[in-house]
């Protein structure tokens, strides 16, 4: 981890001065910046930050008021403390100019050591404090705006996943009347690919958002970063050098093997990106830590506590400071027009950490490189998940009633053609207040799929009002933007089966076909 390292400038046209002051503050854990001259200094202030001034009065040229007063009228440097340096009568008139022009205070030769220091010390602790709480505020600042994109991406989504959902629809249905002859059928797949493409970035959207459904189970971050590795080298160019520097049985942490791997997979992309067609190496390591109570007063989304550091370095081109504070900002991207890349992907990466309950810096150096620092908290299980595979869905259908509840009229329309085509009865509502009116005058359904978020009544506030007119009826929750109910949770709402927006014929007769499977048996 990079530490930065306080700076203070020393201004005196004498060299034998400049290294006697040198000598003195060469105590302190501090870089020493010397000017021989009022204009060098200038040019010093410019380039570097400083958390004190050491300013000699009488130069040639340019005195130290002179320079002192340009100093201070920059933006840069204008809160800058300066103590001037001098030979001059602590009661000479000149030192009420040098207040005048805005130093902070005089130190007077023959300089007293112990002074020095002293001095020196109250400026350099006053900028380590004012520093800490810059830092804190940004951090804080910096949550606090990603939570409110985190809001907006997410309703975004939800209305996203509403229109590809009656695309997708429609397009399945389509695919499914057409014959492979038909020239139209590769203009419909095409058209149905895109729509899964955009899905699958919703999908991101949802995850940087915080609202995609997660399975959080032991993972050992060992097997991760093993499988990203092997299919990055068959993608990376030969000229980077791919290094796994995870030991075996390093750790492992609560969390999804599919995210996690995401996350390896974007951060190297972008390190090979960074590295051109230059030879370079690109590292990969992990090691655990332990986060103490001074670590985690400057980065608020951290607990004390064991924690594992992924680190992903590389040897490219490097960021400057003002890219470094928007990369996690969605849709911020440093790739030319044409180049591609969304903008999504560091911000996927940071709800995916986010989610985790973990926390993500970068650390880097134009032309020598980046470093990402991923921290997750430590599991003390060692368990090894292996990496989820594909299974095939199959097309199941059925002649049952099914009461369709979505307040979306356009998707509502499109899910009852893709079930009637399934050879379902299917009765459809789209206000949630109406649908239980439905069944109260006719609880004799088979199934009811109910969207969950909905004005009124939710599905699951749904559900419980049906519950009390039928306690075993089989109910179906069909969302794609829920904190409340998701894919891993909807059993402990007495809820039979979910299926997450959008949806294809197969994924919604599957959902289907599990609970209406356990009847028919």
């Amino acid at each position: 981890m990079n530490k930065i390292i306080p700076k203070i400038l020393i201004v005196d046209d004498e060299p034998k001065n400049l290294h006697a002051l040198r000598r003195v503050l060469a105590e302190l854990e501090i870089e020493i910046v010397k000017a021989s001259s009022g204009h060098e200094a200038l040019k010093h202030v410019i380039r570097h930050d400083f958390f004190a001034v050491l300013m000699d009065v009488q130069m040639p040229d340019m005195d130290g008021f002179e320079t002192t007063k340009i100093m201070l009228e920059d933006e840069k440097s204008k809160h800058t403390p300066i103590i001037f340096i001098t030979a001059i009568s602590k009661e000479d008139k000149f030192v009420f100019q040098g207040y005048d022009v805005g130093a902070v205070d005089y130190l007077f030769k023959p300089i007293n050591e112990n002074i020095l220091i002293g001095k020196v010390k109250v400026f350099l602790d006053l900028y380590t404090k004012t520093r800490q709480l810059r830092l804190q505020d940004e951090a804080i600042h910096q949550a606090q705006k990603m939570a409110t994109i985190g809001r907006l991406a997410g309703g975004i989504a939800h209305d996203f996943n509403n229109i590809l959902g009656s695309i997708i629809g429609y397009s399945d249905l389509i695919l499914r009347s057409t014959s492979k002859e038909d020239r139209n059928y590769e203009y419909q797949t095409k058209i149905h690919a895109g729509a899964m493409r955009a899905a699958k970035l919703v999908k991101q959207i949802l995850t940087f958002s915080s609202q995609k459904p997660k399975d959080h189970i032991p993972v050992e971050i060992n097997s991760v970063v093993k499988e990203a590795i092997s299919l990055l080298r068959s993608t990376l160019p030969s000229s980077i050098d791919l290094q796994d520097k995870v030991l075996p049985g390093c750790g492992s942490v609560m969390g999804d093997f599919t995210q996690l791997h995401q996350i390896i997979m974007n951060l190297c992309t972008n390190a090979s990106q960074a590295l051109g067609a230059s030879h370079g190496t690109i590292d990969v390591s992990a090691s655990a830590v332990e986060l103490d109570s001074e670590f985690v007063r400057f980065h608020p989304g951290l607990q004390e506590g064991r924690y594992l550091r992924l680190a992903i370095s590389d040897t490219g081109c490097g960021m400057d400071e003002e890219t470094i504070k928007r990369i996690f900002e969605p849709f911020f991207t440093t790739k030319g027009v044409g180049i591609g890349g969304t903008g999504l992907g560091l911000s996927v990466v940071h709800g995916i950490i986010r989610d985790h309950k973990g926390e993500i810096m970068v650390y880097s150096e134009i032309n020598k490189g980046t470093t990402f620092h991923i921290y997750l908290p430590e599991h003390t299980s060692k368990i090894i998940v292996d990496s989820p595979t594909t299974k095939a869905e199959p097309i199941s259908t059925g002649k049952e009633s099914i009461l369709l509840v979505d307040d979306n009229e356009m998707l509502l329309g499109t899910t009852k053609l893709m079930l009637e085509s399934l050879g379902y009865n299917i009765t459809t509502e789209s206000d949630s207040l109406n649908a239980l009116e439905i069944y109260r005058s006719n609880p004799s359904f088979d199934l009811i799929i109910s969207d969950q978020t909905m004005p009124k009544l939710t599905g699951v506030e749904l559900s419980v009002k049906i519950r009390e007119i039928s306690p075993n009826q089989p109910f179906i929750i069909s969302s794609g933007f829920s904190d409340s109910v998701n894919k891993n949770n909807y059993q402990s709402f007495d809820i039979d089966g979910y299926v997450l927006k959008p949806f294809t014929v197969s994924e919604i007769s599957e959902a289907i076909s599990s609970v209406l499977d356990k009847i028919r048996s």
